[in-house]
């Protein structure tokens, strides 16, 4: 018989169990009743409490789900797991007993790991496996490190999410040790999972540099070197680099002088295997810190014994292929780029001559091209340029293998090798010239995956064949001139291939091989550096008015208006640079190219009624390029002009557009109207002129206010100057606004104002005698004092004779029904 205190001890497991069966806490409840059963299992209490508490677990709805995909393994029972997780919060009750049942799954672990990785992310869940981390952080680990790539990934993003832990302290010290469990997989050199762990310590030292940036130390930074082998795969790579990169940003001295040890000790060593981890890191960091590889690539006698041992060793293709990386990749830099071709000249040819390995003979055309004219160290920075005919040879060799080569790397080496030769004027032609190539470059970026370097290459090659010289003003072109002569040579000669008409022909050619819809597919997903090039090739295929149609009914405007908005991400401009350049920026001349186009079109059939993309959204775009562009030194006002046009086209289809203008920019256009150039002061004379159709426009003139009549005024002295485009436009838009009172009445206050309007009537061309006799019919009908004044100024200006004088000397029907009602007023 069991005594007293065993009895009394089990009514009170069997009354805590009881009471969190009640608050549906399954997991204490289960452990409260082993203890229970270890002191009678057979007591009637206790199984009824465990009858129970099965009865509470098959009632949990993800829990049934996982005990009958552990039973089954049914792909339908799977998607409603993953379903109800993201959608509902689990029962942290049931949390433990999910997790137990899918990480003892042996079936279909990649799809059991999928599931594991959304239990540990779903709302509910998350607590649990915290504590886990804190408790057990080594186990738990090696837990989830069994169960594979996505459930690592979530339990990355759980230590870096602060929702889920009790204090920021556990959240670190959880941080810091999942941390130095990944370093530790990193350098036990096993591949199995390699890239995963890589993948998270780049993450994590991106993430939270200053919790875990202290735990890379020399031996750790060298296994993530070696994970740089170009043996290796490319995404384990490009996580290796983001790892170096953050490394090296995080402790700039001690990385830098941990990656000089690792590639000078194994150069040193000259063995084949040393040499090629070597030679790829040195290709990774470069872009990274080019500062510090040119710094030993410039080693003295490093590169001549470099080449000694790569002559040697030509069998030795991936060595060879790593070294030719660190070449490509030492480009970067100036004196890295003369002592390549000073001493390395020779090897590269032979290597593209030989042709017996087409990836390495396309690289190295592509160093000899990037190296091509560089001055020699010893020369210094005014000896004489050494200048080869390599580059014709070389590109022909490379457009060959983009034609033909089967192989992705050879093909992305010889695109980029041509992007850089593309640069020559005389090459531009060439390429333009062959139909085969363009429309093969083509079919190539059309197909390549998002994000591969061939894209950013074979864009690059398109917009230098599209490419127009930048026009300078009469002040530029001075300043040109008096440089050269300063330096006693002559200004510079412009190449035949880069004149005007040449680089109009050659965009003809490339619209012609379907480049526009080209850009508008990639340029959907684009990159900004990619957004900014697809928009400067269509700047220039839009400098040909005769382009425009076609680039409007391919899809440019839309692509355009995408790009605008996707590189402008704060909405609004950005704020001027401390030191400006001579290069718009990127935003800036996606919405050139979009007013362009929108110069030259139809708005209602390139915003149909019927469309997605309402024509408002190109206001935005066009109203930007009105203001000064603060990253250029010297305002190019061409921009400004070609938006007032576009502007104005717009403004001439319809009434809410000019409304929506009015408001979102009028200061800036009324500024405009005294621009010191002429040709921008007409432009915006003519969207004024079509603005005073919508009642917005009108009421600024003719409100009666002090502004408003300071505005008929400037538009009086507009209808007056020299330039006949501008008086037309103002003289359009007084006669539309003169049918008003107030118009009328601010008109009349000018000394002048008689004067000009009959000078109008009198123009030589009917178009402007058709303004000035609206105005004047305009302004003797207005009834009361305000008409009464007009016809007295006008009789007193001679003006009945002057009209009359007018009518004789014209045949224009509706100048002649103008004039002889204007004269039947003035009677």
């Amino acid at each position: 018989m069991e005594s007293s205190s065993a009895q009394d001890q089990l009514a009170r497991l069997a009354n805590e169990a009881n009471q969190r069966l009640r608050a549906n806490d399954l997991v204490a409840a289960a452990q409260l009743l082993r203890k229970a059963s270890a002191i009678d299992a057979g007591d009637v209490r206790i199984k009824d409490l465990w009858a129970k508490l099965q009865d509470q677990e098959k009632e949990d709805p993800l829990l049934r789900m996982c005990q009958a995909y552990v039973q089954t393994g049914s792909e339908d029972t799977r998607k409603e797991i993953l379903d109800y997780l993201h959608r509902e919060s689990v029962r942290p009750q049931v949390v433990e007993q999910c997790f137990t049942l899918l990480s003892e799954l042996k079936h279909s672990a990649s799809e059991v790991d999928v599931v594991i990785g959304s239990l540990i992310r779903a709302h509910g869940a998350q607590k649990y496996f915290a504590s886990e981390l804190r408790d057990h952080p080594t186990a738990t680990f090696k837990l989830i490190w069994r169960i594979g790539d996505e459930a690592i990934n979530s339990i990355s993003t759980l230590v870096l999410s602060t929702k889920s832990w009790s204090s920021e302290t556990d959240r670190r010290t959880a941080l810091r040790n999942l941390f130095q469990l990944l370093l530790a997989r990193v350098m036990s050199g096993d591949n199995d999972d390699l890239e995963t762990a890589m993948k998270n310590v780049a993450r994590l030292l991106a993430a939270a540099p200053a919790d875990v940036g202290e735990i890379v130390d020399a031996d750790s930074f060298d296994s993530i070197l070696s994970c740089l082998d170009i043996r290796l795969p490319t995404v384990l790579r490009s996580q290796a680099t983001l790892a170096v990169a953050k490394t090296l940003d995080i402790m700039p001295e001690n990385g830098q002088a941990w990656l000089a040890k690792y590639v000078t000790s194994r150069v040193a060593k000259q063995r084949i295997d040393d040499l090629l981890v070597a030679f790829s890191a040195a290709a990774a960091v470069f872009p990274i810190v080019p500062s510090v590889a040119a710094m030993l690539f410039l080693t003295p006698t490093f590169l001549e014994s470099l080449v000694l041992i790569l002559e040697r060793n030509r069998s030795a293709h991936k060595m060879q292929l790593a070294a030719l990386e660190m070449f490509s990749a030492a480009c970067i830099d100036k004196q890295c780029r003369a002592a390549i071709h000073q001493h390395c000249t020779d090897w590269l040819s032979e290597l593209v001559e030989s042709g017996t390995e087409e990836t390495s003979s396309s690289i190295a055309a592509l160093i000899l091209v990037k190296t091509e004219g560089a001055e020699s160290p010893v020369q210094g920075s005014n000896g004489p340029r050494v200048q080869t005919e390599r580059p014709d040879d070389l590109v022909f060799l490379m457009k060959n293998m983009v034609l033909n080569s089967e192989e992705s790397y050879s093909k992305q080496a010889a695109i980029e090798a041509i992007a850089y030769a593309s640069l020559q004027p005389k090459v531009k032609e060439e390429l333009a010239n062959d139909g085969t190539f363009l429309s093969k470059l083509v079919e190539i970026l059309s197909d390549s995956p998002t994000g591969v370097p061939t894209l950013f290459g074979g864009f690059t090659i398109i917009a230098s064949l599209t490419q127009y010289r930048p026009a300078q003003s009469e002040e530029q072109k001075r300043v040109s001139q008096s440089k050269a002569y300063a330096n006693t040579s002559k200004p510079e000669q412009v190449h035949p291939a880069d004149l005007t008409d040449h680089v109009t022909a050659r965009c003809k050619k490339i619209l012609d091989v379907g480049v526009v819809p080209l850009l508008v597919k990639r340029g959907d997903k684009a990159s900004p550096a990619l957004l900014s090039i697809i928009s400067q090739i269509l700047l220039s295929l839009s400098f040909d008015q005769k382009s425009r149609g076609t680039l409007a009914q391919q899809g440019a405007v839309k692509i355009l208006i995408q790009a605008y908005n996707n590189l402008d991400i704060s909405g609004t401009m950005p704020p001027p640079p401390a030191q400006p350049s001579d290069t718009a920026a990127p935003v800036r001349i996606a919405a050139h190219a979009l007013a362009r186009i929108l110069i030259s079109v139809n708005p209602s059939h390139v915003f149909p009624s019927s469309a997605a993309l309402p024509m408002t959204s190109a206001i935005r775009p066009l109203l930007s390029l009105l203001t000064e562009d603060h990253a250029t030194e010297q305002r190019d006002l061409l921009p400004t002009f070609e938006s007032l046009l576009a502007l104005t086209n717009l403004a001439s289809a319809d009434q809410n557009i000019s409304e929506t203008i009015i408001r979102l920019s009028w200061p800036t256009i009324e500024t405009l109207l005294l621009a010191s150039n002429s040709m921008v002061q007409c432009a915006a004379v003519e969207l004024v002129c079509n603005l005073t159709t919508c009642p917005s426009g009108i009421a600024l003139f003719a409100d009666g206010s002090k502004q408003a009549k300071n505005r008929m005024h400037i538009l009086l002295a507009l209808a007056d100057v020299e330039k006949l485009e501008t008086r037309r436009a103002a003289g359009g838009a007084l006669a539309m606004l003169t049918d008003w009172e107030g118009a009328a009445d601010a008109i009349l206050e000018k000394p002048r104002a008689i004067e000009i309007l009959l000078s109008m009537c009198g123009e030589e061309r009917d178009e402007l005698k058709h303004r000035g006799f609206a105005c004047i019919n305009n302004v003797i009908s207005v009834e009361g004092a305000v008409g009464e004044r007009a016809r007295q100024s006008i009789k007193l200006e001679g003006g009945v004779e002057k009209l009359k004088k007018v009518l004789t000397q014209t045949r224009n029907p509706v100048v002649l029904e103008l004039g002889v009602e204007a004269l039947k007023k003035l009677a």
